[in-house]
Order: structure tokens, then sequence, then C-alpha cells
């Protein structure tokens, strides 16, 4: 074979492997496609989901007595008591609950102060109607002291964790106590950290503060009071869809601008984004507002709280086979997310919406199927099929180069290795002309032009085969110094001249034969 039919074998052999490897690379690309009458994947459901087993209420018991400064007690000495309820959601299995400073603030500057101090203003009003409860309300804002049960101490307080509402009481069971461990007042952020004393518990996933662009869609998750009051109690928390309006400052404080609706209740849950990361607390609103026009404390605020205090946040194990879970439902994997939510179950039999999911998960594969295929095991898969395709066909190609090129060389080293075949001359032909001779492909060895004779000197040969062009070697493929000794070797052998007698080769100078011993004379 020439070199440039070589170099073509080559080029077709690569661009055998390149369409096979094209092959790979372009099956499997892109999602399956939903069946028809599939509701498509819902983004805020699925984010909703994600957050959901982190959210918890905060069931608070306030107690505390108010005096006019004078010795004065309201209530006939008797502590005034109330119940409060917010929403936090966890950020560390082992108990670390996060939420709104102004839901568990006791101090001086907490909202609770003035709650007890509107019902002491209640009790005066009914003593001295003639007054009104807002000027009595004024009156003890700038006068009266609130305290707990030993003075000059801040209200005494109860914190209980709850996975459920927190009206009434009606909560799903014992709820957990929740200690505070640390928070920064409104003004400073109003963010908390509470501590139960619980582990594995499910948990969440912190945002960034480069993560907030204003426009991007979020859900502010919480248990709003007056949501709960209008329809049975539930476990379910509400989730308010809306988007960042802007990034801002209260006092020196950053605060995110959402549109999303905020009621009394969801202070302190989560605002997450459609990837169920929490990008902030949910903080206030403003009173008399009749837009959505609420406020939230991004997350940075909350990681610097939990740095500050050596917790991490983290996700549980059970969290893991969840959202395995999630993902795989919402790709159309149902007996593989069936699998996942056993796992979360078995992990914890009372995780929340893990069996909901299970159902609904095992509904949808007995509908449509196992629709969905992760995409990246269909790439792998035609990956290992057109890749391996594409080096076994490399493989062959090269034995049968390599099986070729030794057959080259061993028919090449043959003809150097011993003098090229004579062709005696034709009978009657006593001269000794020099005859061309064909090589196993055809080529012509030597390049000797049929009006050559012996008796033109080697050199001569050689120059005029070099200016004709017909001085070619066998198809090994040998650079131009080994043509020329190629050639040199058959010219020589061919200008021999022969026995008259026996046909055998003599050189010029033999007087005799060498094989029969006839005069050459």
């Amino acid at each position: 074979m020439s070199t440039h039919r070589r170099r073509a074998g080559l080029l077709a052999v690569s661009a055998v492997s390149v369409t096979l490897l094209g092959l790979s690379t372009g099956c499997g690309r892109g999602e399956p496609a939903a069946p028809a009458g599939l509701h498509p994947p819902n983004q805020l459901e699925k984010a909703a989901a994600l957050i959901r087993p982190a959210i918890v209420t905060l069931d608070v018991h306030l107690s505390g007595f108010v005096t006019d400064g004078q010795g004065n007690y309201a209530n006939q000495g008797n502590p005034y008591t109330a119940e409060f309820g917010c929403t936090g959601f966890v950020v560390n299995p082992d108990g670390y609950v996060a939420t709104a400073a102004h839901c568990v603030d006791t101090g001086p500057g907490g909202d609770y102060r003035a709650d007890l101090i509107r019902m002491a203003a209640e009790e005066a009003h009914a003593n001295r109607p003639e007054v009104t409860v807002d000027d009595f309300y004024k009156f003890g804002v700038l006068n009266w002291t609130v305290e707990g049960a030993v003075k000059g101490t801040p209200l005494d307080e109860q914190v209980s964790v709850h996975r459920g509402t927190w009206i009434l009481g009606n909560s799903d069971g014992d709820g957990l106590p929740g200690r505070v461990v640390d928070f920064r007042s409104f003004s400073q952020g109003d963010l908390a950290l509470l501590k139960v004393e619980a582990h594995d518990l499910p948990s969440s996933e912190l945002s960034t503060d480069t993560d907030a662009r204003i426009g991007d869609q979020v859900m502010a998750v919480g248990y709003p009071g007056a949501t709960d009051k209008a329809t049975d109690p539930s476990v379910e928390p509400t989730n308010k869809e809306g988007t960042i309006s802007s990034i801002k400052t209260e006092a020196s404080v950053p605060v995110y601008e959402i549109s999303a609706a905020l009621g009394h209740g969801m202070s302190g849950g989560p605002t997450v984004g459609l990837d169920g990361r929490v990008m902030g607390v949910n903080s206030y609103g403003i009173t008399g507002e009749t837009q959505a026009f609420n406020f939230i404390r991004p997350a940075a605020g909350l990681a610097d709280m939990l740095k500050r205090n050596g917790v991490t946040p983290a996700l549980a194990p059970v969290d893991g086979a969840f959202r395995s879970g999630l993902d795989n439902y919402y790709a159309g994997k149902y007996t593989a997310a069936i699998a996942d939510f056993d796992h979360a179950l078995a992990l914890s039999p009372n995780y929340p919406q893990a069996a909901a999911y299970k159902t609904r998960a095992a509904q949808d594969r007995d509908k449509y199927g196992d629709w969905g295929q992760p995409t990246s095991s269909i790439n792998l898969r035609w990956y290992l099929i057109g890749g391996g395709a594409a080096v076994v066909v490399l493989v062959i190609a090269m034995i049968v180069l390599v099986v070729r090129r030794r057959r080259r060389r061993r028919a090449d080293s043959s003809d150097v290795g011993a003098p090229a075949p004579v062709v005696p001359p034709s009978p009657g032909n006593g001269s000794g002309a020099a005859q061309r001779l064909p090589t196993d492909d055809g080529l012509v060895i030597g390049g000797v032009d049929d009006r050559a004779t012996h008796d033109q000197p080697v050199g001569a040969m050689e120059s005029q085969g070099a200016a004709t062009g017909a001085v070619r070697v066998s198809s090994n493929g040998a650079p131009h110094g080994e043509a020329g000794r190629l050639a040199t070797l058959q010219l020589d052998t061919l200008h021999r001249e022969f026995c008259g007698n026996c046909g055998s080769g003599r050189h010029a100078d033999d007087r005799f034969c060498r094989n029969c011993g006839r005069s050459h004379t």
C-alpha cells in the first residue's frame, strides 16, 4: 500500500471512531419527556417539600407583673399570663432552632412588655371608664414597669418547640422545651438561636448574601395564627410566594423587602428560594399597609450567629434520603423514589411528608410507569458503548496495519538480501542484453528502459532513470538513499553476460564458464 493510501485508511478509521463517539454523546442528550396528562413538576411545590421537614412552631408562655413604679401592682398583685406563637426552623440536627428574636425577647426592648402593659391598661379602663384604653396604654409605656417574679428580672418565659400548630395547644404531641442560646434584638437583626434536647432532627440549608437578587422568586413559610383560627388545626405550614423587591437596611442592619405576605405567627419562619435553601428569617411588616410589604433578615446574619456559638449548619442523614426521593420523584423515577422514601421512614418513622410522597410515587408509577431516567446515567451508558466500539475499531485497524507492514518488510528484506532473479536471454540471443524485471507488486525495479543495453555503464543507466522518473523502489517506502542502492544492485545484476552453452551468468573478464568450463571466445 502506498503512503497516501495508508493515510487515507487511518483517516477512515478516525472518521469511524469520531462517528461512534458522536453517537455516544448524542444519545440520551436532554431531559426525558414527561408523559401526556402528567402535571408538570412544580418548583415551588418541591421547594416547600424541601423545607417542610425542618419547620417547627414555638409555643411561648409568659408571666409577669406590672407595677406603677410606686409599689402598686396591677391585677391585684397577681401576674399576667399570656401565650404567643411563632415559627422556627431547625438549622442543625442536634436540636438547634432558628427564629426571630422578637419571638423570645422578654427584656425591656421586647414586644412582650408592651403586650402586658396593654393588659394592665384594659384593666385600668374597666376601673375608670372615663379614661380610654389608649390613654392608659400611652401612660403605662412611659411610666409602668414590667418584670418577672423576682423584682427587676425579665418576664418569666417557657418555650416549647412543636412540629405542628400552636393555637390553643393544638400541636402534634408534647413539645420539647427550648432554651435561648443567643439572640440579636430587633434593632440589631431580630435573630435568635434556641436549643432543644434532641438529635437527628430534620434540618435545613442556608443560602448566602451572594445568592440574593432582586426579582428572585421566594416563598415565605410559617404558621399564621389567623389562618389556623379560620380552619382546622393542621401540622402543615402556610407557603406564601413572592419575589425579592429590594435589598435595604434597617438601623444599618441589612434587610430584604419581599412581596410575599406575612401574617402574625409566621415570624421566625424561613423564606426560601426555589432550591429550598433559606434566604432569610421572617421578621416584620408595616402596620396599616394593605399591600404585601414585608421584610426578612438575611440568612448571612444567622450564619454569623451560628458560627459565634460554634454551631455548623448541617442536614441530618435522613434528610439525604428524603431529598433523594424528591429528586427521583420529580424526575419521574418513581421506583427509586419509593425506595428513598422507605429509607427515610426507616430512619425516622414520622418524617414529615415522607409517607405522603411515597404514596404519590406509587400512584404515579401505576399510572405512568417509570418514565424518567437520569440524564447522567444515559450519557454514561452511551459513552461506554460508543467509546468501547471506537476502541475496538481502532485496535482492529492497528492490527491490520501492523500485519500488512510486517508482510511488506519481509518481502522487501528478501529483495535486498538476495539478488533479483535473472532472466536468461531468449534463445539465439547471445548478446546477453539486460532484461526488465517485474517485482511482486508490478513495479519496475531498477527502472531500466527497454532501449537500454548492457553496453551502457551503470552510471548512465541511473542517470537515464533519474531523468525519466523511472528509477523506483519496492513498495516498502524506502528513503531515497536506499532506493539508489537497490537500483545500483539491480542494474549491476542486469549487466552481467551469460554463457552461450549453459546460460549461466559470467563476468566480462571471464574467459571460461565457471559452470560448464566452455570457452566464451
